[in-house]
């Protein structure tokens, strides 16, 4: 059984089927006057379970959220968190129950034979004439309210009841025989709109009502049981398995168990509370531990580190935490902010890279200044890609690139692929483009990888190697590592057919869908009659934006003023407006120039941190403690505003900041030579929106020299 969070709702990887549907309902102590083993009023389907949840409440939260899952599951259906109940305080829990046996429907022996269909909006139901004479309809949402009531038998010509208007949602089909003994219960799912539910009488059994397999992990072995899942603020999950009969079972009473334990640091003897969240273990303090060097109190003030815990540099955080215990990765960051938001844990990204190698970018023919004469689009590609599979080793990107055809060569590399799709020819050989596929994936050697048992890593990688004194025609390779050539003219719109070309083999979701456009100029074709060359009629394709996902320009140019062109302006708005997935409207643009350092930082920080990171602001007021600064700390994450230290541009040391309005936690992942990433979490008027309208940023992702001082939040492995 999985348990997990999302949307701020505890859902669980429920165990469903046609037999049993939850029908809760939060009930008043001492809603069962009387014999305790009656069904209170209760339908006949319904068992009444008494519960109480044993735990202190901290900071005033006393109420504990229950949730369910059935254990007679053929279609994983997700049942949400439908009940809360106070800490020490009786309540009743209502669930439904219905036939044993684990089969498409739920059925009693003498009813055995029955069938129920449903598909859009029509439900159908057979019934053996052996078995039912006459029966009575009844539909019932899950929170135990019957919303349609009906009878049929074998005599009457018509046999149906409608209702418009139903609400979409889950509901549990009721018919039973007029006597009753025969029985049949279905679960339904239902869009929403009109229902008809329609009943015949069959000679014999249906021919569909077959079994289903039972689960190998239903301890009952009938398919009726449920397992219960209680939460608290600050308490663990608690988590069993009942097995409830209709009408009143036994009273459960739940003792919850502390979330924070405790862990002493074998090498100093300094103890730490720790806390589950989700399913990660984390310190729930900073870490104090004095290494010999790459460390500070924040002011040197040992009052500080026992308060705050201790500032490192990021080498030394590496190896900081004690033995069991590690330094979290950016995908561990991920994880903690998607459990205390509740939000889904993103999928892996899939990303295209558009690079333009006209010879305008070098100025070896235009006899400009050159947009790009070092190369720097190609090393700072190479270096986004080595940070994306740092934190998505699974994450699946491509390349083209283009001058006024596709420059690459389908003979150099055995992984690229032939662009059959060319409209915009410009008489270059076997023009292809690397498709995408996951960075950890196996790759064919030869060519762009060397080494044995290469991955498609390897393959970007050699791609965009450059040698040491950064040559411009050398920036880009062959195959067999020489230069790949110039050409001029820029061909714009077939970079982007090929990379909608690539996208149509991609596994990721559309609103994971990126690509990453680096060019210097509008498109420019040359060579042959303007009125007979279809290059030219074509040349502007690209500006349309038709069935491109979210797109990020970088628009490279040497001149002080930078500015990109009205056509690139358009395609990005054309882009954000297509409507191709949810984060289309992200689509940017920016122009620069060509400098590896602000290249390198204004991509990553602007447009691949939206890939690999979860940045929900929410999490920032959630992580941070009631103390010190305006935090609620509703996981016991209990982070501090401790502060740092920085730099100096030689990376020497510079002043300690910031202690009560910010803290800085490293991440395991560098994105350079010189940086790496953190967290940061802010208070409100650091945030730069102290006594200004708009949302204070609570939380962010940032880069930092890795000489800055920064905290340690150690995870446990």
């Amino acid at each position: 059984m999985s348990f997990f969070k999302h949307r701020g709702r505890t859902l669980m990887l429920a165990a469903t089927a046609a037999t049993v549907g939850l029908v809760w309902a939060q009930a008043v102590p001492g809603a069962c006057p009387g014999d305790p083993m009656t069904n209170c009023g209760a339908d006949a389907d319904v068992a009444l379970v008494p519960i109480v949840a044993n735990f202190a409440p901290v900071d005033g939260r006393d109420t504990a959220t229950v949730s369910a899952a059935f254990y007679n599951s053929a279609d994983q259906y997700f049942q949400p968190m439908l009940s809360k109940v106070k800490a020490g305080t009786d309540d009743t829990l209502r669930l439904a129950v219905g036939g044993t046996g684990v089969r498409n429907v739920a059925q009693n022996r003498r009813g055995a034979g029955a069938a129920v269909r449903s598909r859009a909006g029509k439900v159908i139901v057979r019934l053996p004439e052996r078995s039912y004479k006459s029966a009575e309809i009844s539909l019932y949402a899950v929170n135990g309210k019957r919303i349609m009531r009906g009878k049929a038998s074998v005599s009457s010509a018509a046999n149906s009841l409608s209702r418009r208007d139903v609400t979409a949602g889950v509901y549990i089909l009721s018919v039973k025989e007029a006597d009753g003994g025969a029985a049949v219960t279905s679960r339904l799912t239902h869009r929403g709109g009109s229902l008809n539910i329609s009943v015949s009488f069959v000679a014999g059994g249906a021919p569909d009502a077959r079994r289903l397999p039972k689960r190998a992990d239903d301890p009952y072995g009938d398919g009726s049981g449920y397992t219960i899942k209680v939460s608290a603020p600050f308490y663990a999950d608690t988590a069993f398995d009942i097995h409830p009969k209709a009408g009143m079972n036994e009273r459960l009473v739940i003792n919850m168990r502390s979330a924070f334990d405790g862990f002493t640091d074998s090498r100093d003897g300094a103890e730490y509370k720790t806390v589950k969240i989700g399913g990660q273990v984390w310190m729930a303090e900073n870490l104090n531990y004095e290494t010999p060097e790459g460390s500070a109190c924040y002011g040197n003030s040992s009052e500080n580190c026992a308060k705050y815990g201790r500032l490192y540099d990021w080498e030394t955080s590496l190896e900081a935490c004690p033995a069991g215990w590690r330094l979290p990765n950016n995908r561990d960051w991920n994880e903690l902010i998607a459990a205390v938001t509740g939000a889904e844990i993103t999928p892996p990204p899939a990303i295209m890279f558009l690079i333009d190698h006209s010879q305008s970018m070098t100025a070896s023919k235009t006899g400009g200044p050159g947009s790009d004469v070092n190369g720097n689009r190609f090393r700072v590609t190479k270096a986004l890609v080595d940070t994306i599979f740092r934190t998505y080793p699974d994450a699946q990107v491509g390349v083209a690139v283009f001058a006024e055809g596709l420059v690459l060569n389908s003979s150099w590399d055995p992984n690229l692929v032939l662009f059959d799709g060319v409209t915009h020819p410009s008489g270059g050989a076997n023009q292809s483009y690397l498709p995408m596929k996951a960075l950890n994936a196996p790759a064919s050697g030869g060519g762009y990888a060397s080494g044995e048992n290469p991955a498609w890593l390897h393959v970007i990688r050699g791609m965009f190697n450059v040698p040491a004194d950064k040559s411009a025609k050398s920036t880009l390779r062959n195959g067999t590592g020489g230069a790949a050539p110039e050409v001029s003219g820029t061909n714009i719109s077939i970079a982007f057919e090929a990379a909608q070309k690539a996208f149509e083999s991609v596994s990721a979701p559309k609103k994971r869908r990126y690509i990453i456009f680096l060019s210097d100029g509008d498109p420019g074709i040359y060579g042959g009659d303007p009125a007979s060359n279809p290059r030219y009629a074509m040349q502007d394709n690209f500006i349309a934006g038709t069935n491109t996902p979210a797109t990020y320009t970088v628009f490279l140019t040497p001149d002080a003023d930078p500015q990109p062109t009205a056509k690139l302006i358009e395609m990005t708005e054309n882009i954000k407006a297509n409507g191709y997935s949810e984060t289309n409207p992200t689509s940017m643009i920016w122009a620069m120039s060509s400098d590896y350092d602000m290249l390198l930082n204004s991509i990553l920080m602007s447009v691949v941190a939206q890939f690999i990171f979860s940045d929900d602001n929410k999490a920032g007021t959630k992580l941070k403690s009631k103390t010190d600064w305006d935090g609620t700390d509703e996981f016991g994450f209990s982070a501090l505003p401790a502060g740092a230290r920085g730099v100096n541009q030689d990376h020497t040391p510079n002043a300690f900041m910031l202690i009560g309005d910010a803290g800085y936690w490293w991440s395991a992942i560098e994105y350079s030579d010189i940086k790496a990433f953190n967290v940061a979490l802010f208070s409100r008027c650091y945030s730069q929106n102290c006594g200004q309208t708009g949302e204070p940023l609570y939380f962010g992702w940032f880069g930092s020299d890795k000489k800055v001082l920064n905290l340690v939040r150690c995870l446990k492995n």
